[in-house]
């Protein structure tokens, strides 16, 4: 199963490798050249996650991670979606939204 992720994919590879999990599979934003540096090329937030994961042949997932009511479409095809570091806020509107609890966990 990939990481799936709204970090640009450079700096998510690094985290990955640093963390010895450089074979991991990575679905990230990308970047593309600009006249005045880099610019975006696929921001990987909402929909777009559960659209490259349909990419890559996978239509849903047992657990999928999120610190964003953004992510509620990737949280949606996840067997048991969970929050990470949210505010009651966040929380209160993923499980609206979702219509079931979701696990959280803290992780600072």
């Amino acid at each position: 199963m990939p990481v799936v992720t709204g970090c640009e994919e450079m700096l998510a590879r690094t985290v990955l490798a640093e963390l010895g999990l450089g074979g991991v599979e990575l679905i990230a934003s990308t970047l593309r050249p600009g006249w005045s540096g880099p610019r975006e090329g696929r921001h990987n937030v909402g929909r777009r996650k559960v659209e490259a994961l349909a990419v890559a042949g996978i239509a849903s997932c047992a657990t999928a991670y999120s610190d964003s009511s953004r992510d509620i479409p990737m949280l949606k095809i996840a067997g048991e979606p969970v929050l990470v570091n949210a505010v009651p806020a966040v929380c209160k509107r993923v499980e609206r939204a979702l219509g079931r609890p979701v696990g959280r966990v803290e992780w600072y």
